[in-house]
């Protein structure tokens, strides 16, 4: 885009052998700023430096991580308008346009914020250099943000943080992230419960329950910079966010959640069984992915009744053509009290939201957060995930997080926002699969709303 462009709505129109394209409406904004991907697709891993040496500046991933109050450049475009005409190279320099940056929810102070403008090499092409906050957690996916004229914030990307002298990063509190970035055939499990309060478009709230089975076996390359957003949590204490098409929540089009390699054949279904029975996970698509409602107390359906009450369930399979037999346990633990829940049906985006919970269950490993707003005239939507620990009994999620999500709609049923606090309990990995090198078990027991974004 020109850096003269005017800004506002505008009409784009190309030109070809002497053929004009129809006129498209664009708006352009001063500044919009987007953080490259090492995927080429703009989420998961940052492309950035860690600088070492003038002369030694390796690319961070997961087996070269940086660390807290190292110096790294982060590479985008968006800044907004050069210093210079775009059809010559750029002058080196800070741009005009105001920069502030969070890693793992840490604000990077101004004075550390070293450069902020073109890469020598291309018009188009950004760079900010900065100091990585001496308190930014560690682990493989710290969230990145960007936000330009503190209006307009970025897509979130991650870097890998490490404590010096450390380079293969590691998620204490996430067994998947070891299981994923290493080459192999691996295994998910998920069992599911959640409450929801339906209170938004209704003439009266709606009170239900839902239980889920899901499960993935698929083989990864084990790239140095593979990333799944199922299961890429943040670090304690911070918040990523998602933009993408349709209803990222609802119709589980999360981006990157594909295996790297394939999908792997684990039978047709896999039987869940507990002290009410027993309920079958059948797949769904592609032949590794298998996910389905066992029941719920919602009135007026004639579909099973709620499965997964507190407790021990055993989860087995026959096999297919590339997974063996299986025999799993996954433990669901109770629904808490989630206090910051009560009362909220607005969320201001303008403002930090604070939400508390009571003790968990001794077998509460993690704290989920979840909220997003479906915007059904576009059919898009955003979401922010965070991650707390069990002990820390609340977490502030950011107005600048809250940001991302774009505001309801005042007509009925054109938006759908909601609001989810769990727990998460993981299973210890089942190593005993043939075809697998590994089988992971995770339980969610969740409680959630439908809210309205201002």
């Amino acid at each position: 885009m020109p850096s003269n462009a005017p800004l506002g709505l505008v009409s784009l129109q190309l030109a070809f052998n002497g053929q004009k394209s129809n006129p498209s409406p664009v708006r352009i904004v001063n500044s919009s700023f987007g953080t490259l991907g090492a995927n080429s697709a703009g989420f998961g891993p940052s492309v950035v430096l860690n600088f070492v040496a003038q002369d030694q500046q390796p690319v961070n991933s997961l087996t070269v991580s940086a660390s807290p109050g190292q110096v790294v450049t982060l590479y985008g475009t968006g800044l907004g308008p050069g210093l210079n005409p775009d059809n010559v190279a750029p002058l080196a320099g800070n741009l005009l346009t105001p920069v502030e940056i969070w890693v793992g929810g840490q604000a990077v102070a101004p004075s550390d914020i070293l450069y902020s403008g073109r890469s020598p090499c291309c018009s188009g092409l950004d760079q900010l250099v900065f100091r990585i906050p001496p308190k930014a957690p560690l682990g493989c996916y710290v969230p990145v943000l960007i936000r330009t004229d503190k209006a307009v914030l970025s897509n979130a990307t991650t870097v890998a943080i490490q404590a010096p002298g450390v380079n293969t990063c590691a998620d204490s509190q996430n067994p998947f992230t070891s299981l994923y970035q290493s080459a192999g055939k691996v295994g998910a499990i998920l069992l599911s419960r959640l409450q929801f309060l339906a209170q938004v478009d209704l003439d009266q709230p709606l009170s239900f329950s839902v239980d889920y089975g899901f499960a993935s076996f698929s083989e990864e390359n084990g790239s140095q910079f593979s990333y799944n957003s199922r299961l890429a949590f943040p670090p304690p204490g911070s918040c990523t966010v998602y933009t993408g098409a349709q209803d990222m929540l609802a119709d589980a089009t999360l981006p990157g959640t594909l295996p790297s390699v394939r999908f792997l054949d684990a039978g047709a279904t896999l039987n869940t069984s507990g002290t009410g029975g027993s309920r079958s996970i059948l797949r769904y698509g592609n032949p590794g992915d298998y996910g389905g409602l066992f029941g719920t107390d919602l009135a007026g359906l004639s579909l099973p009744s709620l499965f997964l009450n507190p407790g021990s369930f055993q989860i087995s399979g026959t096999g297919g053509a590339d997974v063996g037999s299986l025999q799993a346990t996954v433990n669901v633990a109770p629904i808490l009290k989630f206090a910051g829940l009560a009362g909220i049906a607005a969320v201001n985006r303008s403002q930090d939201l604070t939400l508390t919970w009571e003790a968990p269950d001794a077998s509460a490993q993690l704290i989920l957060i979840a909220g997003s707003n479906y915007d059904v005239p576009t059919d898009s939507s955003s979401a922010f995930f965070c991650t707390a620990l069990p002990s820390d009994r609340s977490l502030t999620v950011p107005s600048w997080i809250l940001s991302a999500l774009p505001a309801s709609r005042t007509k009925r049923h054109q938006s759908h926002g909601r609001l989810l606090m769990g727990t998460a309990s993981f299973g210890p990995a089942v190593t005993n699969v043939t075809g697998v090198k590994a089988v992971q078990t995770i339980s969610i027991s969740a409680k959630g709303q439908s809210v309205l974004f201002r």
